[in-house]
């Protein structure tokens, strides 16, 4: 069953976490395929200003999202923050891909805990683009932990396919 946390994890809680942004869904259906695989605990990092539909209009280069990824210091607030990642040994960190890159929002919860001793998993969806820099620059941003390279998986992943990328990060 499911475990969403939103605050610190305490010793009957699961030693794995999912931690994911997803403003469509498409991150949030591959993040439940792990939850579900891993029985780890879940946090989905979400905005203190929730994302609304004209904030994602991509093709309006005044919306929310081009503002913030046009701006490499944007650090969206986050709502119901962790108190915590100190209980984790395997964080798997989900998001979208905007303009190659991690959303912001992404950044703000990698600067906001320490990373060390943790096994990080990065992943994320796209409809057409690349992983691009986004792996590289969580583990810059995270400055410390153990990183696997990020995996771009397609929206429309089976479950069994699910599996077998997980048995092939052993």
């Amino acid at each position: 069953m499911r475990r969403e946390i939103i605050s610190q994890p305490d010793e009957n809680k699961s030693d794995t976490l999912v931690a994911y942004c997803s403003c469509t869904g498409n991150t949030g259906k591959i993040a439940e395929y792990l939850i579900n695989m891993t029985h780890a605990d879940s946090y989905v990092i979400e905005a203190e200003v929730p994302y609304t539909v004209e904030d994602l209009a991509y093709n309006n280069s005044s919306c929310r999202s081009n503002q913030e990824q046009g701006n490499k210091s944007a650090r969206p607030a986050i709502s119901k923050p962790l108190e915590s990642i100190e209980n984790y040994d395997v964080i798997y960190l989900g998001y979208p891909i905007w303009w190659s890159e991690e959303p912001r929002i992404i950044d703000t919860f990698l600067e906001s805990y320490n990373f060390s001793d943790k096994i990080v998993i990065p992943l994320c969806t796209s409809g057409n683009s690349a992983i691009g820099n986004s792996s590289d620059n969580l583990k810059n941003l995270a400055n410390s932990g153990n990183w696997f390279s990020g995996e771009r998986l397609e929206t429309d992943i089976s479950e069994n396919d699910i599996k077998s990328w997980i048995s092939s990060l052993n």
